[in-house]
């Protein structure tokens, strides 16, 4: 045998022997079926680009084998994203992750969509035989993911015809004009039943300035025409105009005829019926609150943080914590956070259960609540397999009281225990740590808040801040 086979097949054995080493490494910070999933997924990624046309498939269509390829990887993700729930370390904790969690989780969501959209097409919406078992209790999941089967449809904020995308989701299924997504559409056609009693486009609504109405961090896609057509509003919680739903004592209430709030109210501190009855005193009698939240049809709300008090939120090497000092100076400490819009962007503190959620829109005083679950494939509304999560339109009975804002939560046995499991796609809670970086943690938090607290300068700061942003916008 030659010198240069003889090493070789030293080299070979050398690279294989470390393999383990690596292995062991990994599984001190991973779980296994994690670990496992990220080898082959790496592993099996490079042939997507090798991999020539399927000329005999004995599926239905004859998709190219890439897409193939790109299913077999994604049902791995989904694996991956099913351990997420599952497993008490994440890859945020992990010290030796290859890659960020947050270019995980994107790869994945993209990957999931590339394979339902293929494979659904392949095998028919109704064969469910090739997925695992427990993807089949989420099938309501993977067919909100797939295409129409119509090609295009008029959209119902710009008014223009649009083609079909693949991501038909709740937060996909843009248009190709305004980019309007499917939950956008869902709001502006019960806005347009409640003021027309029929599907109107936004871009047709009649003007009147004479109807006030405001927004909570509405979106510009219809913000922006609504602002044109009436005496609207859009505020938010962290940038001019201000608005804090939950302390109103600034505003004029009773003089709004319409409120719009899609996906806020899961962002709000507890207790979470303050938002509600707020909403209520803003409005005008008769005057309607557009809603929608993230829910699901559980039984009831996943609440991740039932005792939150005096909280704040602190960075570390590893990621964001939540630092919570209960009302009986406990101090908890959470990680795995779930952020919408990005890490350290938004917060969530729930996923409601939409039994709950109605019972508290009843209870804070609205009539006329009716959830708007069907399909419109007209205007490219297509949510009705979703499972949860729709629009809500209530409006504001003036004959009847809300229940009493509170520093208590009147919804408490609506929530599921801190300490159950709950199985849902949606739902990703966070989990409390006591370990050395919950100490750490402990400690950056209350030295942030005895120089917040020492200092008034950052008031005045800001105060400063305000004012120059006013007038810059002003010139």
């Amino acid at each position: 045998m030659h010198l240069q086979h003889i090493l070789l097949a030293i080299a070979v054995a050398v690279i294989w022997g470390f393999n383990f080493v690596m292995i062991k490494a990994g599984l001190d910070e991973l779980p296994p079926i994690l670990l496992c999933a990220l080898r082959f997924f790496f592993a099996a990624f490079p042939a997507v680009f090798f991999i020539q046309l399927c000329c005999c498939c004995k599926f239905r269509y004859f998709l190219p084998s890439v897409w193939r390829i790109a299913g077999v990887i994604t049902a791995l993700v989904c694996l991956v994203r099913e351990m997420k729930k599952r497993s008490s370390l994440w890859m945020s904790n992990a010290k030796i992750c290859p890659i960020p969690a947050v270019v995980f989780r994107r790869l994945s969501q993209r990957l999931t969509t590339w394979a339902a959209f293929s494979t659904f097409n392949a095998h028919g919406k109704d064969d469910l035989s090739f997925l695992n078992p427990l993807f089949q209790t989420k099938r309501h999941w993977f067919f909100n993911m797939s295409a129409p089967d119509y090609k295009q449809y008029t959209c119902n904020l710009c008014g223009k015809d649009s083609v079909v995308v693949p991501d038909f989701h709740r937060e996909g299924g843009a248009c190709q004009h305004c980019g309007s997504i499917v939950r956008f559409r869902a709001l502006m056609f019960a806005l347009s039943h409640h003021f027309y009693g029929k599907p109107v486009p936004l871009a047709n609504f009649s003007p009147d300035r004479n109807r006030k109405a405001l927004g909570l961090s509405d979106a510009p896609h219809y913000a922006d025409q609504l602002n044109n057509l009436f005496d609207y509003t859009n505020y938010f919680y962290h940038t001019e105009p201000y608005l804090d739903i939950c302390n109103i004592e600034n505003m004029a209430v009773g003089s709004y005829d319409l409120l719009i709030s899609s996906d806020v109210y899961e962002h709000v501190s507890p207790p979470r019926h303050v938002a509600f009855v707020n909403s209520w005193h803003l409005l005008k009698p008769d005057g309607l609150m557009l809603l929608t939240v993230p829910y699901t049809m559980l039984p009831k709300t996943v609440e991740h943080f039932p005792h939150l008090n005096q909280f704040g939120i602190v960075r570390d090497q590893q990621g964001m914590l939540l630092v919570n000092q209960r009302k009986d100076q406990t101090i908890e400490v959470y990680d795995r956070l779930t952020w919408h819009g990005g890490e350290g962007s938004t917060l969530e503190m729930r996923v409601y259960a939409e039994a709950d959620l109605l019972q508290i829109i009843a209870e804070a005083g609205f009539k006329n609540i009716k959830v708007w679950h069907d399909d419109y494939p007209e205007f490219g509304i297509l949510q009705a397999q979703q499972g949860g999560s729709f629009v809500i339109s209530a409006t504001k009975d003036g004959n009847r009281m809300p229940i009493a804002v509170t520093q208590h939560d009147p919804y408490i046995d609506n929530i599921y225990p801190e300490d159950a499991e709950v199985d849902h796609f949606l739902v990703n809670r966070p989990i409390r740590i006591t370990d050395e970086r919950a100490r750490k943690a402990i400690t950056q938090w209350k030295d942030e808040k005895a120089v917040k607290t020492a200092s008034p300068f950052s008031r005045i700061k800001r105060y400063l801040h305000k004012k120059f942003t006013k007038y810059a916008r002003s010139e």
